[in-house]
């Protein structure tokens, strides 16, 4: 299991009011998880995470509450994410793999409060990277422009704070603690 873990900040959260935030703040917050492949059902049935390069995780973890709109999952964190991106059939007990990323939620599902309380870490942050990936515009579906970001080409900066460089993502590289009740 990571001892560090990279969460993402985005600049909107910045935008819409969120902190700046800067190496060696401690933050208390839940984590997300989200990707961009398929997330499938795992015969294994161990808890495990590794970083595969760009900040994203290979997991394999519990299913530990599922609802009509929200999931969270146990890969040695717990994260909350929308029903939607776990295998239609899932059920609670089930495990899952894929590969993910994870970053600070703006805001999530509602799930009940003892669930959310499992959630919550404290997280320390060590490094900060401003991401300055290149975007590539590729034609949308209606004909308008729509931007992507190259995940071919990552390119990140350390930074002290996330109002040191502008860019459109940061990666908080993070030690947590459970704040919850696990």
């Amino acid at each position: 299991m990571p001892s560090e873990w990279s969460l993402s900040y985005p600049r909107y959260m910045i935008d819409d009011g969120c902190t700046h935030v800067a190496a060696g703040q401690v933050l208390k917050w839940i984590v997300e998880f989200w990707t961009e492949g398929a997330i499938g059902f795992s015969a294994e049935k161990v808890r495990t995470a590794s970083e595969v390069g760009d900040h994203k995780y290979r997991i394999t973890g519990e299913v530990v509450y599922l609802s009509d709109t929200a999931s969270v999952i146990d890969f040695g964190l717990r994260a909350i994410s929308s029903r939607d991106i776990l295998p239609r059939n899932s059920k609670q007990g089930d495990f899952v793999s894929g590969e993910v990323r994870l970053g600070l939620p703006l805001c999530t599902e509602v799930i009940p409060e003892e669930i959310l309380a499992s959630l919550e870490y404290e997280w320390e942050v060590e490094t900060v990277l401003a991401d300055l990936t290149p975007y590539v515009e590729v034609s949308g579906q209606s004909g308008g422009r729509v931007f992507y970001r190259d995940g071919s080409q990552p390119k990140y900066q350390e930074v002290k704070s996330t109002d040191a460089v502008h860019a459109e993502a940061y990666i908080l590289r993070c030690l947590s603690r459970p704040f919850g009740h696990l």
